[in-house]
């Protein structure tokens, strides 16, 4: 997969900070939980393979300040593994996503702000399980939806968590499903 796409939503969203003169940075680290559902590849009886998994992530932002409501892009990456149930195998979950968000900040007594954010996110993910097994597996494209909510102490440390829900496949088909969340702390300057 090209990182262009990532390369461009970056420089655009720094030419909008230049233009602005309103821009923060922040990144973060943190716990990763996934839940992947793959689809039979035909050769089975069994609808689809399901696991959980756990792990790690972080990500590195850049955040356009407005009036009412903040523009984020969110890079991110988190990679993490589980065993998989009734099988003597382990699984592995690696995602990469560009995440497009708008953050809503309320003030909580001059201590800090609450911000819900929400937006869209596309990426890579890498599934990776025994072989043997005939479940839609290896590299895909994913694309979803992503919902968080965060606390931003002093105006620069961060504590809040992010919820994926992705489709991955190709274009034109579904493969599986993701649903991987991120609770972390970080920085915001």
């Amino acid at each position: 997969m090209s990182e262009r796409p990532f390369g461009l939503v970056l420089v655009a969203t720094l030419a909008a900070c230049q233009e602005m003169q309103s821009c923060r940075f922040g990144a973060g680290v943190g716990l990763s939980l996934a839940s992947v559902e793959a689809d039979s590849t035909g050769f089975s009886s069994a609808e689809s393979l399901s696991f959980d998994t756990r792990g790690e992530g972080g990500f590195a932002e850049v955040m356009v300040t407005g009036v009412s409501a903040d523009l984020l892009l969110r890079l991110s990456a988190q990679e993490s593994r589980g065993d998989i149930a009734g099988v003597a195998s382990e699984g592995r979950v690696e995602t990469q996503r560009a995440a497009v968000l708008v953050s809503l900040p309320y003030d909580l007594f001059g201590t800090g702000a609450l911000r819900p954010f929400f937006g869209l996110s596309v990426g890579h993910l890498e599934v990776e399980f025994d072989e043997r097994l005939p479940y839609e597996r290896g590299d895909h494209l994913i694309g979803g939806i992503v919902l968080g909510l965060e606390y931003e102490l002093a105006g620069h440390v961060l504590v809040g968590g992010s919820l994926n829900g992705d489709l991955f496949g190709v274009p034109g088909t579904t493969d599986g499903t993701l649903v991987e969340s991120l609770l972390y702390v970080g920085e915001r300057f």
